[in-house]
């Protein structure tokens, strides 16, 4: 333990943090959010220059003692929640507010507070290691139900058997969702009769034909994430299980806090894109619900795209009565039999594993307690 009682300058004076290992870190619990139950807490500032270390944190908003009293203060009485316990080498203490340490030691109790506060991070980070360390069995299973999920291979073939069947109108469906914001629109012109009198008789000549476009609103496309490109979670989600499988598993090789960190973050990173690939399967119902294609045949009916119709867990082109239309052969130009203008809406499905991917969430964040690694009241 290495304490300086004389302070001159930056080289002078050494933080007793700086002298911990990372098993004694590791050990060692940082708050105390009732530091007046401490042993030895002083009533008077002993005399002396003694710099006292950083031995606790403390926010007593977070229990139920209320506001204790900072030793430098004038005032008599408690005057705030936040602040530290500071011990000197016998072993007493003070506590004193957030603001005040830096005012009256200066230079000695900001690097002590920095050391302080890289210990707190080291052993955050130690402790996460640790508890990933312990949970990689779950996290694994987890993931193996992830990746096993039906609604992956599910999306897959209903936005294949879309884009198969319904390859026809697929500008159309591109210029409705990238342009339009999913705006259903048909335009239609018409000659302005009204326009081309008024021009007669402002002018006494005969003007040209006048012909405006007006837009009629059909609908508004949902699920349009759905129509628009991209690879299939199907693809995506076997790829950041592993990734994830990866990342906890090279965590024994981690040790700087950098590394440590960019691990973390990663693992968060995958985590987010997993909840992503999930939110395309509530997109994909959206996009093929039985109201949703509906509301699209309708408006292909209006830029006469011919008659559209759902039924029987299928979105279909009919001729009038009812019969499934063909897609016209690319050499022959005669209906291709193999090739119907049709496409599966989805079957029922299991909801998506919204719960599984925050469990996975969940267990990388997990943290060992400083209890469960043997740790101590205090780390001096």
């Amino acid at each position: 333990m290495i304490f300086t009682n004389k302070v001159t300058g930056a080289g002078d004076f050494t933080s007793f943090w700086e002298t911990k290992t990372d098993s004694e870190i590791l050990k060692t619990n940082f708050r105390n959010d009732n530091p007046e139950a401490l042993p030895q807490l002083l009533a008077a500032l002993p005399e002396g220059a003694e710099v006292p270390e950083l031995e606790f944190e403390y926010d007593t908003r977070q229990s139920t003692v209320g506001m204790v009293r900072c030793r430098h203060c004038k005032k008599n009485a408690a005057n705030h929640n936040i602040g530290f316990v500071l011990r000197y080498q016998d072993g007493s203490r003070i506590l004193v507010g957030k603001n005040c340490g830096e005012k009256q030691y200066g230079q000695a109790f900001t690097y002590r507070a920095n050391h302080f506060r890289a210990a707190i991070k080291r052993s955050e980070l130690l402790r996460r290691k640790l508890g990933l360390m312990t949970v990689r069995k779950e996290l694994v299973a987890a993931l193996d139900e992830i990746k096993a999920y039906e609604g992956w291979m599910i999306y897959r073939d209903s936005k294949r058997s879309f884009w198969q069947g319904m390859h026809h109108i697929l500008d159309l469906i591109n210029t409705a969702v990238l342009k339009r914001d999913g705006v259903l629109t048909v335009e239609s012109t018409f000659r302005d009769t009204e326009a081309e009198a008024l021009v007669w008789t402002r002018t006494r000549k005969v003007s040209a034909p006048i012909y405006r476009t007006i837009s009629t609103n059909i609908g508004v496309l949902a699920g349009r994430e759905f129509f628009r490109g991209g690879e299939s979670p199907e693809r995506i989600i076997p790829a950041l299980t592993q990734r994830m499988i990866n990342a906890a598993f090279s965590i024994d090789e981690k040790d700087r806090n950098y590394d440590l960190e960019v691990l973390f973050r990663a693992m968060e990173g995958i985590v987010t894109e997993m909840r992503e690939q999930a939110h395309r399967i509530g997109v994909m119902k959206e996009a093929l619900s039985e109201a949703n294609m509906i509301t699209l045949g309708r408006w292909l009916k209006a830029e006469q795209q011919g008659n559209y119709r759902v039924k029987d867990g299928k979105f279909y082109r009919h001729d009038g009565a009812g019969n499934v239309v063909f897609h016209r052969h690319a050499v022959y130009g005669t209906a291709n039999r193999q090739n119907p203008v049709e496409c599966d809406l989805p079957p029922p499905f299991a909801p998506v594993p919204d719960a599984l991917i925050e469990q996975v969430a969940n267990l990388i964040r997990y943290t060992v307690d400083s209890a469960d690694v043997g740790g101590n009241k205090s780390g001096t």
